[in-house]
């Protein structure tokens, strides 16, 4: 190659290496490729997308108006099943001292499904509210409601137990008072069987009859020596000389 001819490329080479230069400084500073706005995504997401609109859902949110008087009267006033149940969730989510009157005055409803709503409604509730509302709903007349009702009622201490199951031998159907003997009697403990016989004092004719059998029932399995009682005053009196003998469950403890 002779020397005019390298001279000619090299000339013709750094042209085009200025022009290159040329071209790049001159290129928008706010220039990106095609893929790195595709690549940008937003913190923790995983594929590039950007994060979902949520603009519905607080909407929805700020939409909401916190009820207003008193959340029994306010149940009471509205005609339709749908606007009971607005009625309750939207105090149940506030918050009000007479939201357990509001959960028992549901119990009465015409509509089963707003009755088993108020018992479940009452695990929101404190446990001394709670137990309020589930002691009335284990006497009601409609047995899903009853069922609820126990089931929430199990984990509850034996303070809450005791006077729901008097309001059942006091108050309660024969129905109800079968299913609380059969409840109550699955863990026999000494409140329980004080409450029942505190009860029988208050109860006449065949009700305290029944409860004076099953108050014999529970005595039975704990052993020692029982007598035979006429009577519930009889029973009453027995039961103060000898309750030391018996451990929480029933149990007697002298033999």
């Amino acid at each position: 190659m002779s020397a005019r001819l390298r001279s000619s490329l090299l000339i013709a080479l750094v042209l085009l290496v200025a022009t290159w230069i040329g071209w790049m400084a001159a290129r928008p500073a706010s220039y990106k490729p095609a893929d790195a706005t595709a690549a940008t995504s937003a913190p923790g997401s995983k594929t590039g997308a950007a994060p979902l609109a949520t603009t519905g859902s607080t909407a929805k949110l700020s939409s909401w108006t916190p009820p207003e008087g008193d959340p029994v009267q306010r149940y009471k006033a509205a005609k339709t099943e749908e606007e009971r149940t607005e009625v309750i969730g939207s105090f149940m989510t506030l918050g009000h001292d007479s939201n357990p009157l509001m959960l028992i005055e549901a119990l009465k409803d015409d509509s089963t499904r707003i009755r088993v709503s108020a018992v479940e409604y009452a695990a929101q509730l404190t446990e001394q509210a709670s137990a309020q509302v589930l002691k009335e709903a284990i006497l009601n007349d409609r047995s899903d409601v009853r069922e609820m009702g126990w089931s929430l009622l199990a984990p509850h201490p034996l303070e809450n137990k005791a006077p729901a199951l008097m309001a059942t031998i006091e108050r309660g159907s024969d129905v109800v008072l079968e299913e609380s003997f059969r409840e109550m009697g699955r863990t026999p403990e000494m409140p329980l069987f004080e409450a029942m016989l505190t009860s029988a004092t208050k109860v006449q004719g065949e009700r305290q009859t029944r409860v004076f059998k099953e108050l014999n029932q529970w005595l039975v399995p704990g052993g020692g020596n029982v007598p035979t009682f006429r009577s519930v005053p009889e029973m009453v009196n027995w039961w103060t000389a000898n309750k030391q003998r018996y451990d929480q469950f029933m149990l007697r403890v002298d033999q």
